[in-house]
């Protein structure tokens, strides 16, 4: 604000200047300039002044000329004494013109919160050619406006068309021209016993009976009550709610072999009183101690038992309570939580609310009715061609070894990106196009790849999965997940890198409705119990909007607490907080320690800052180190000089160890050599060192000599140890490849290498060695005498300056 000041403050017509950001008018933060200037100036001419010289996100969205700056007696801004802003129809705004403008007008003003800035009840404050996202709009709000448009207009509208006309003057247009679409209402499911789960709940109920005594899918949270709390209120309140909420009494069943809920007419429920003093201590429970209280309140659900809904209530002080709310996420999930909050306080203010005629076993029926559709078969076939052939596992560089079975034992560490970087990262969002969420994606993906060298990365993202209108005031699991697959290429820039995460991402938003349980049955992917399908961490942007809430005579505050458990290896949630970017990986504790989360989050940091300072660097150009830790690895951890004969070649030095011990083990390992594997898949020194002399006879005798490169392309096995000493034996250096090499690279490297001779099993594929001669490493060639020509003298014209190996990079910059 200080920087808006500044520049509005050079204009040379403004004398005094005060920018406030402002919540009290519209639910979300704007800013507001006052300003004094002895004529009159335009709104149009300002905004097109601030935009010569800073980003648009910027520019305030109300100028106010005043005569005077008020000032409080001190001499400070009196900034309460600040008039509210109010919109003059006028040359920075064209109303509506037609019926249509005006609807989407409306739904505007509905979705972004700003129902109470008209100037007039016949006049939206949102002229049409204001921009959907500078006024707040997101991809949650892009969501739930084109399941309004649809409703409205009965037309059908991709999610991409409210990125390319995020205008009302272009999108009226479009719908205007659009066909006519008839929009299909959600049908009441008829009365009977029992109903079929959504594909969510299927995955969730599955879930829970793999792990009944976890908590990994309790959705929690906490609530700081200020004022007078009357308990008996309280506590109707939620039992008017659960009248309200069918999933609120809905139980968990299985019938034959199938999984179903039933809902109960009535349940049995009551607050919790935890109370504030230990019993036995005496000792008061202040806020210090909610994340005491937390694990003894959030218990596992017993699905079979209604409802799946557990409220507690700690006192702190005579007018501060803690309100502890649990749900298993079956019946649940984030809007879910807003919508019963908002709820409570309604009803607890003692105000009635709208009727609502859908619930969620009718949209449970109706999911499972809509699966054979033409739009969902179409959508499945999208999802099924994105995981087409070989579906990428991410290798996390983890600290400890994978259990067999996953486990949810987990733990969070928060950071934060200042306003500066949050500022230019939403600069960057609207400059390409995209939203915030886009870009933090691709910086998500672009990390990832940096810390496993993978260049194929997939991520699941959670969304909301309302995209019909008659959805959104109902409690109950309708998030699906995406599972989002980009290829950030080492080779590519990052500008370019965004532009298709877009593209990827608004096409994944737009087939969202099939559900991510169906692509996993459909598609060919290998089932680990140690795994999730398809993807291990996941990335969230919370956007839902904020959460407090206030009702006459009592304050409702979210209060955070930590909970111990992670769904998945490693995962990203954002929220954007005054103005900052407020950051949380969970990952989990048996795969990572602490201080390895906190070295990603300084990769993370330093990736961002490295794109804020130039958006135009390639990938691989990506800085992730800090110079302290580049330190420590270049020089303090390569600090590893010890003496040793520098006269003798690796050969020698092996030699000798075969003379002083022969008959203890050299190798264990596996092997594809059937004799060898008789041996217990062991082998001595003098084992060893026999085989490797017969295969350096073989090598000398096909002109092997002191720094000829002789390729091995094996498997970690004995004989690939073997052919490595067999090779220095014969004065040659060895040049590994990878078998799962693409067959273009170990061409490449072959014939840049000029490697004459391949080290290979039988199963090389032999069409690929071009203009060098194929070596196949077999019990026959190991186990025979050695060759004539090899003999020991032949170590004196190899010395320890020759060359012994030489090796090729992975190739993220395109040529290894």
């Amino acid at each position: 604000m200080g920087e808006i000041e500044n520049r509005l403050l050079k204009h040379e017509k403004i004398k005094e200047v005060v920018v406030i950001a402002n919540e009290e008018i519209v639910g979300d933060k704007y800013l507001a300039a006052y300003f004094v200037s002895n004529i009159e100036l335009s709104v149009t001419e300002l905004r097109e002044y601030l935009l010569k010289h800073l980003p648009d996100y910027t520019i305030p969205a109300y100028f106010v000329q005043l005569e005077k700056i008020p000032l409080t007696p001190n001499g400070k801004i009196n900034r309460r004494a600040l008039p509210k802003p109010e919109l003059k129809p006028g040359e920075s705004y064209i109303a509506p013109r037609n019926e249509i403008e005006k609807k989407l007008a409306e739904l505007w003003s509905d979705i972004l919160d700003k129902d109470a800035l008209h100037v007039s009840q016949s006049q939206a404050v949102i002229g049409i050619n204001e921009n959907f996202f500078h006024l707040g709009g997101h991809s949650l709000k892009a969501t739930m406006l084109v399941s309004r448009i649809e409703k409205t207009f009965n037309v059908k509208i991709p999610l991409a068309e409210i990125f390319k006309n995020p205008r009302i003057r272009e999108l009226s247009r479009y719908i205007k021209d659009a066909v006519q679409w008839k929009y299909e209402q959600i049908a009441l499911a008829e009365k009977k016993e029992y109903y079929v789960l959504s594909s969510a709940q299927k995955r969730l109920h599955f879930l829970q009976q793999m792990d009944k005594d976890g908590t990994a899918y309790n959705i929690s949270s906490a609530w700081i009550l200020e004022g007078i709390v009357d308990k008996d209120k309280l506590e109707q309140s939620i039992l008017r709610l659960i009248l309200r909420h069918e999933s609120l009494r809905t139980s968990f069943h299985m019938v034959g072999e199938e999984p179903v809920q039933r809902i109960h007419d009535e349940v049995e429920f009551e607050i919790e009183v935890l109370g504030g003093r230990d019993r036995e201590s005496g000792v008061d429970r202040g806020d210090a101690a909610l994340s005491a209280w937390a694990p003894f309140f959030i218990r596992p659900f017993d699905l079979s038992t209604a409802p799946l809904l557990q409220v507690g209530l700690v006192k702190l002080a005579e007018e501060k309570h803690i309100l502890l709310v649990s749900m298993h996420h079956i019946i649940s999930d984030g809007m879910s939580t807003q919508v019963m909050m908002h709820g409570f306080s309604t009803l607890y203010a003692g105000k009635e609310l709208q009727e609502i005629k859908l619930h969620y076993k009718d949209y449970t029926e109706w999911q499972y009715r809509e699966r054979v559709s033409k739009k969902i078969l179409e959508q499945g076939e999208y999802w099924k061609k994105e995981f087409e052939g070989d579906i990428p596992v991410l290798e996390l560089p983890t600290d400890y070894a994978r259990p067999a079975v996953q486990g949810f034992e987990g733990n969070s560490i928060n950071f934060e990106i200042n306003k500066e970087i949050s500022a230019a990262l939403k600069t960057l969002a609207s400059e390409s196009g995209a939203t915030l969420y886009i870009v933090l994606l691709a910086l998500y993906t672009t990390f990832l790849s940096r810390i496993t060298g993978q260049e194929d990365i997939v991520i699941g993202t959670a969304v909301a999965a309302r995209r019909h209108a008659d959805l959104e005031k109902i409690i109950g699991m309708f998030v699906n997940s995406l599972a989002l697959r980009n290829f950030p290429s080492g080779k590519n820039f990052f500008t370019d890198f965004l532009e298709e995460v877009k593209e990827k991402t608004l096409r994944a938003f737009e087939n969202q409705e099939y559900q991510y349980e169906d692509l996993v049955e459909q598609i060919s992917i290998n089932r680990d119990v140690g795994r999730n399908p398809l993807f291990d961490t996941m990335f969230v942007l919370q956007n839902t909007g904020s959460q407090k809430i206030e009702i006459p005579g009592l304050k409702l505050v979210p209060y955070e607490y930590e909970i111990k458990t992670a769904k998945f290896d490693l995962s990203l949630t954002c929220v954007e907080v005054e103005e900052k970017l407020r950051l949380t990986f969970e990952y989990r504790t048996k795969l990572f320690k602490r201080e390895t989360v906190e070295r990603f989050i300084a990769y993370f940091k330093n990736i961002i800052r490295s794109i804020v300072e130039n958006k135009n660097r390639g990938i691989c150009d990506l800085e992730i180190l800090a110079e302290e830790e580049k330190k420590r690895i270049l020089y303090e951890f390569n600090d590893t000089e010890a003496e040793y004969p520098k006269n003798k070649t690796i050969h020698q030095l092996f030699e000798e160890q075969v003379e002083q011990a022969p008959d203890r083990i050299a190798v264990i390992g596996s092997t594809t050599v059937e004799t060898l594997h008789a041996m217990s898949l062991q082998i001595t020194y003098r084992q060893l060192n026999r085989q490797s002399d017969r295969l350096a006879g073989l090598l000398i005798e096909k002109g092997v000599l002191a720094d000829s490169i002789v390729g091995i392309m094996m498997e970690r096995s004995v004989e690939m140890i073997v052919g490595i000493i067999g090779i220095l034996k014969s004065g040659g250096a060895y040049l590994p490849i990878d078998p799962t090499y693409p067959q273009e690279r170990i061409a490449y490297m072959l014939k840049d290498s000029n490697a004459k001779i391949l080290l290979g099993m039988e199963e090389c594929q032999k069409e690929i060695i071009v203009n060098c001669q194929l070596l196949i490493v077999n019990d026959k060639l190991l186990m025979g005498p050695p060759q004539a020509p090899f003999h020991h003298s032949s170590f004196i014209v190899h010395h320890s300056n020759h060359l012994a190996y030489i090796n090729y990079t992975s190739g993220s910059t395109g040529v290894p």
